[in-house]
């Protein structure tokens, strides 16, 4: 994995999360871990979530991906309300 990619898609990823009201009730290492989660699974990196993550961040795959599907669900809400809102006017 290109490290500057998957830096910038981690920034991009907690940055998201600044502009979803719902995530203030995570700490901000779970939205650091999540969206290091995210960008990974995003550039299909050979395992999502690692020893050396869990160790590294205390959280394990099933706590981080809980978020990351938070963001899914909120970016694909998202969508579809733009989408009906695009196909209204």
């Amino acid at each position: 994995l290109d490290a500057r990619t998957m830096e910038h898609l981690v920034f991009f990823f907690a940055e998201l999360s600044l502009i979803q009201y719902s995530m203030i009730t995570y700490c901000p290492s779970m939205i650091a871990a999540s969206a290091v989660y995210a960008a990974r699974r995003t550039l299909n990196a050979s395992s999502s979530w690692t020893e050396a993550l869990k160790k590294h961040t205390s959280y394990s795959e099933e706590q981080v991906k809980y978020v990351h599907i938070h963001w899914a669900i909120y970016n694909h809400l998202l969508s579809l309300l733009f989408e009906q809102a695009h196909m209204s006017v």
